[in-house]
């Protein structure tokens, strides 16, 4: 049974730390770079010594998870 539903999602290109990618997705830190080693999840970008990620990266991450865990629900951006 396919149902019609949508979620919406804001996306944004502002980048953000760590924990803020930890809060978002829900995941530790050892699973996240985990993550990133075997190409399932946005890599970081370095600025200076620090870390930083897309933040619009890692909803899109997060929006195909909700999709798969959905059973074929669309999750789109709202406007």
């Amino acid at each position: 049974m396919n149902l019609d539903c949508e979620v919406p999602l804001v996306a944004s290109d502002r980048l953000i730390r760590l924990p803020a990618v930890l809060d978002a997705v829900g995941l530790g830190k050892t699973t996240i770079y985990a993550l990133v080693k075997g190409g399932e999840f946005p890599r970081a970008r370095k600025v200076r010594h620090t870390s930083l990620w897309v933040e619009s990266e890692i909803q899109e991450w997060v929006r195909s998870i909700a999709e798969r865990s959905a059973g074929g629900c669309t999750v789109r951006p709202s406007l």
